[in-house]
């Protein structure tokens, strides 16, 4: 009751595209339709020269005053972070005439983004305290043949319902997901210039205008907002491919309060968690393609950016999140590896004599690796116990096959991840959107 009694502040709600006209327009037709708050405004981010995009943009953005297209000069694809800038830039246009936000909420084109997650940012960062939230993202449940879908879905479960949570527990920074993330208005006003005093802004920073923006009111019908050609304002770093980890690694090292919530309602009739909940990939060749990304921007860009700085429990999760790179890569080899033990130890135990032993088993190695069968059996345990949590026994049991594929694609995806750092490193070229389309 008290999150939902909070008086609402004017939300912003960034939403980035280049060739999202298949998705954007159910995106925004849910939002405008099933949001339980009245007080925001939705930019949706998007270059002159996506043509299709801005068509199904302008059936909403004509139409509606809640919708304003902020229109990138440039064309595109420019990087993610790149449009986002822009997308800021117009917000800061709009709020030069009709007054300042006080969240700067950011969503991707294909999200389903739940109805009361405003509700929750504006409960948390305007009347708690907190300076950026993340929320969990939830691959939505599919039906069977999802394989790569599938996937994403075991390794969100484990990720946002324990990892990132104990990282926030022992005062570690919160990587953000680039969806489902809000911002105090305060935090990009600071991250415009960073040779002012987090303090002094605070003090001088204007409050939030009291007002309500809403479907009834259309004194502010803009249907779209061109961007300047000015590049200023830089909140998001335009070069990195992964500008959401590496902002929430800004944001902490700078003192700023970052939360992860988990949260269900209970007396609410939608009764699940409150989420940002979507598809991922569900084909090889993409699910490799975007993990790449990911592997590329906090295992090579963000290690070569920000180094090892931080106390010893950041440099803990800093190795945590690295090491992925290179285990990635002996992935392939270890299944195979324990593929033929157990097949060797099939054969044994019914006398069939066909394989051979590879290790000697009074060996110091044949320990080690007994070891190391236990603590993966820890880690299935750990899969199947978070994947039931939010997907259920039946998904849970089967996501012990699905841990195989999913090392398959991350030992193709590390590969993948190094060749686009280095070629895009040696020629100095800028890197620019690596879009996956989802299914």
């Amino acid at each position: 009751s008290e999150i939902n009694e909070a008086k609402e502040k004017p939300i912003a709600l960034i939403i980035g595209c280049w060739m999202e006209y298949d998705v954007i327009g159910r995106t925004i037709n849910l939002a405008l339709r099933n949001l339980k708050y009245k007080n925001y405004r939705i930019f949706v981010a998007v270059y002159q020269n996506d043509e299709k995009t801005i068509a199904e943009i302008r059936k909403y953005s004509d139409n509606d005053p809640r919708v304003i297209m902020a229109v990138n000069p440039k064309n595109g694809p420019t990087s993610k972070a790149d449009n986002l800038n822009n997308a800021y830039r117009c917000i800061k246009t709009y709020e030069e005439q009709y007054g300042d936000f006080g969240v700067i909420l950011i969503h991707d084109s294909e999200d389903f983004i739940h109805p009361l997650s405003m509700k929750l940012y504006n409960y948390l960062i305007m009347h708690k305290g907190y300076d950026a939230v993340q929320i969990p993202v939830v691959p939505i449940k599919s039906e069977v043949g999802r394989l790569f879908h599938r996937t994403y879905c075991d390794a969100f479960a484990e990720v946002h319902t324990k990892d990132v949570i104990v990282r926030q527990a022992l005062g570690s920074f919160v990587p953000f997901a680039g969806t489902g993330m809000a911002f105090n208005r305060k935090v990009f006003y600071y991250m415009e210039d960073w040779d002012r005093n987090y303090l002094d802004v605070l003090k001088k920073f204007a409050p939030v205008t009291e007002r309500q923006i809403n479907e009834k009111e259309n004194n502010d019908n803009i249907a779209y907002i061109i961007g300047p050609t000015e590049e200023k304002f830089r909140i998001f770093n335009d070069g990195n491919l992964t500008e959401d980890y590496e902002l929430g690694l800004k944001l902490h090292k700078l003192g700023f309060k970052v939360f992860f919530v988990n949260l269900m309602f209970k007396e609410d009739k939608l009764g699940d968690i409150i989420a940002t909940k979507g598809y991922f990939p569900n084909a090889f060749w993409p699910a490799v393609k975007q993990r790449s990304r990911w592997i590329a921007g906090i295992n090579l860009q963000n290690w070569k950016i920000h180094k090892w700085q931080g106390n010893l429990i950041t440099r803990y999760f800093l190795l945590r999140d690295r090491k992925g790179l290179f285990t990635n890569l002996f992935l392939l080899t270890s299944t195979l590896f324990f593929l033929y033990c157990l097949l060797y130890v099939i054969d044994e135990n019914l006398s069939l004599d066909v394989l051979i032993p590879i290790i000697d088993t009074n060996s110091t190695l044949f320990y080690s690796l007994l070891s190391a069968m236990i603590f993966l059996a820890i880690r299935i345990f750990h899969r199947i116990h978070f994947t039931n949590k939010w997907y259920g026994p039946r998904y849970a049991i089967f996501s012990v096959g699905r841990l195989f594929v999913d090392n398959v694609v991350n030992f193709f995806a590390s590969l993948r991840a190094i060749k686009v750092f280095f070629a895009v490193k040696g020629a100095n070229k800028t890197l620019v959107w690596d879009k996956t389309d989802h299914y």
